[in-house]
């Protein structure tokens, strides 16, 4: 029997959640969990194809307003929910997996403000309906909003955005990511 890409990241995210250096708290102070995902909110349009897996993160286009690079010492945990040890550090990600089993993430992101106490982002939130299960399902797409804060020193020289909220009005969906620094 062929596993579907959502049943291999499945796997992938347990593995690396027996390892996560990080924890996910939510805005109120409990656990980050992943809001329930089983109907779109009104006015939204469902993706009518099969849900594939996330796109592997990768730096985005930055936005700068002196027209420079980003940063390359300044890093966001691009796993919040698995961990932010490794390779999950990412200078200014373009995808953000917000859910363990890869049902929810932010793609397409750009960000502005990069290296400075805050930056903004944009991007796609993607949500899996899971019908008939997740790896069949279909995503759902809402346009999202990204602040992190919190710059922290790490490693040698390196800097961390400590604390990242997601917003998507359109899903209801708000949360906060805390101790993100590797």
């Amino acid at each position: 029997m062929r596993k579907g890409p959502w049943a291999v990241l499945a796997g992938l995210a347990v593995a690396l959640a027996a390892t996560a250096g990080c924890s996910a708290a939510s805005s109120s102070g409990g656990a980050a969990t992943s809001p329930a995902t089983s109907a779109p909110a009104s006015g939204s349009v469902p993706a009518t194809q099969p849900a594939s897996s996330p796109p592997a993160s990768s730096s985005a286009p930055v936005a700068q307003p002196s027209g420079g690079a980003a940063p390359a010492h300044v890093t966001l945990c691009a796993f919040p929910v698995v961990s932010c040890q490794g390779s999950a550090s990412k200078v200014a990600p373009t995808t953000i997996l917000l859910s363990g089993d890869g049902s929810l993430f932010v793609s397409a992101v750009t960000w502005t403000s990069w290296g400075a106490a805050t930056a903004q982002g944009s991007g796609t939130l993607n949500v899996d309906g899971c019908t008939p299960n997740c790896a069949q399902g279909a995503l759902s797409h809402y346009a999202a909003s990204i602040t992190v804060t919190g710059l922290t020193p790490y490693g040698n020289g390196k800097q961390a955005y400590a604390t990242m909220t997601v917003t998507a009005p359109a899903k209801s969906y708000n949360q906060t990511f805390k101790s993100l620094v590797p």
